[in-house]
């Protein structure tokens, strides 16, 4: 990740707005991609093909253009020739290179004429970034959504309907990863998040589909966990991204074969073990376990594992040298994995440095650069596992964290 030196969004303000001639200044508030494509009447590709410039007291300095493109606005048959602007900076007029091609975001005047100022959206086609290209078919699903921009912690979330856009916290200024590749979308419940837009070429139209699962409250997950026939005490654990379960430091994580089983007793204190194929060591003693040890039963903590299965283990190690894991801990079958998951596990101990902060309801509050929200278990989203499944908290060289996503390519494991 490349971190720029800070520029306070103030002094941004000021410069954007200075030119020699001019007594008064153009200034703009920062605004992402998507706020101003909802807020544009039209959104066009277009090559510039030629200019007739303009005068301060007298008409608007006129670009000739090739229309390429409709992403949004009108859809009549005939493409628009030209596109306008103020004559100078200091009247928020844009300055268009001919010979190049540019998406734009403009304003539809009343004669049908296309205007398009500096605070609107104009960029060279080929500086777009490919994700953005594709969300440019997305972007309309977010309109109703709220982006909430942060530029100092603590930054709130107050309803389900924000995003919250932190490219201007002093720590990311310059980087721009969420304009320039995510947009705010909302689901059929309502429910406004971050989603990414597809790095294949563009257009790539069948982008990923966001799955919404039936909401079940956390308090009921913890009380079916420890639920068993035979038990008086019941298990619960608190709910953990995969990401702090790893970074603990007890922690051994290894992917196994369950070869047979050894059924434990709870009256004798003694263990269930599981004889196992020890196949790979992604943190941990460097060392070959033969077994993995949990409770004897669910109200104990024990797991149950399936013979004949591969599993990613991330078991405590006892003083005695022994692997233990129990409900609490992560064991799942390894093909249930994501493949972004499996890509993690080499990046996970990138932010043991970081918090993972939970975050049940609105509000949520980050309260420093090292904090990243763990959102999976707010009402809209529960059985989603959107974050716990794809994403690592990261630590940057600066010491800010923040969501990053794991590849999506198969890697050898």
């Amino acid at each position: 990740m490349t971190w720029n030196k800070f520029v306070l969004p103030l002094v941004l303000l000021c410069l954007w707005g200075l030119q020699e001639e001019a007594v008064q200044a153009c200034s703009c508030l920062p605004k992402h991609p998507q706020q101003l494509y909802c807020n544009a009447d039209v959104v066009i590709k277009a090559k510039v093909v030629g200019v007739m410039p303009g005068t301060q007291g007298g008409p608007p300095t006129k670009y000739d253009i090739k229309h390429i493109t409709t992403f949004k606005g009108v859809k009549t048959v005939k493409l628009f020739v030209a596109i306008y602007t103020a004559p100078n900076s200091a009247l928020c007029g844009v300055t268009l290179t001919k010979g190049t091609e540019y998406l734009l975001m403009g304003t539809l005047h009343s004669d049908d004429s296309l205007h398009v100022l500096s605070c609107d959206f104009n960029q060279p086609w080929d500086a777009v970034s490919v994700a953005q290209k594709n969300l440019l078919y997305r972007y309309r699903e977010g309109c109703d959504c709220v982006i909430k921009s942060c530029s100092s912690f603590p930054c709130h979330m107050t309803t389900s309907k924000e995003c919250l856009w932190t490219d201007f916290l002093p720590v990311k200024m310059g980087r721009r990863d969420q304009a320039q590749n995510f947009a705010c979308i909302k689901n059929s419940k309502g429910f406004c998040a971050w989603y990414r837009g597809s790095e294949k070429g563009y257009p790539a139209l069948k982008g990923h589909r966001m799955i919404w699962k039936t909401f079940v409250l956390p308090l009921v997950l913890l009380c079916l966990w420890g639920l068993q026939e035979e038990g008086a005490q019941a298990c619960s654990c608190f709910p953990i991204h995969p990401q702090q379960l790893y970074c603990q430091t007890d922690v051994v994580v290894i992917r196994a074969k369950i070869l047979g089983v050894m059924p434990g007793a709870q009256g004798k204190g003694r263990p269930t073990k599981y004889d196992i194929q020890h196949l790979t060591t992604f943190k941990g003693v460097k060392k070959l376990f033969a077994a993995i040890y949990t409770g004897p039963n669910s109200a104990a903590c024990g797991v149950t594992l399936a013979k004949g299965a591969e599993y990613l283990l991330m078991g405590r190690l006892q003083s005695d040298g022994t692997l233990h894991v129990s409900l609490c801990d992560f064991y799942e079958p390894w093909d249930a994995l994501s493949t972004t998951q499996k890509n993690l596990l080499s990046r996970y101990a990138e932010g043991c440095d970081c918090t993972i902060k939970s975050c049940f309801s609105f509000p949520c509050c980050m309260t420093g650069p090292s904090e990243c929200l763990w959102t999976d278990f707010l009402p809209e989203k529960m059985g989603v596992g959107e974050q716990a499944q794809n994403f690592a908290c990261i630590k940057s060289s600066n010491g800010c964290c923040a969501w990053c996503r794991g590849s999506v390519k198969n890697t050898q494991l």
